[in-house]
């Protein structure tokens, strides 16, 4: 069929809604990858900019204390055992 309508183009259908529906759902998931691309160059950005010892130093921190927390536990549960056991609480 010749092209009538004079551009060098060949004439293209219009899209019906089904094909524009599915058209702006690939448009969509690419600029979600676009997205996910940048999160992932935030991401990287802010774990580069830690410095790695300080990030350590962090987590050491909080394990410490942890550690610390639960020796005070576990020595006050031992004390009040062993006054239970040799009567520390009995009346004369």
């Amino acid at each position: 069929m010749p092209n009538l309508s004079g551009g060098g183009q060949p004439h293209k259908p219009p899209l019906n809604a089904l094909a524009r529906f599915f058209n702006l759902i690939y448009k969509f998931t690419k600029l979600l990858d676009i997205m996910k691309l940048i999160n992932y160059l935030l991401a990287i950005c802010v774990v580069l900019g830690i410095s790695s010892c300080d990030a350590i130093v962090g987590i050491f921190e909080a394990g410490f204390n942890t550690g610390v927390i639960i020796v005070l536990i576990v020595i006050v549960l031992i004390i009040a055992g062993l006054f239970k056991m040799f009567g520390g609480s009995k009346k004369q």
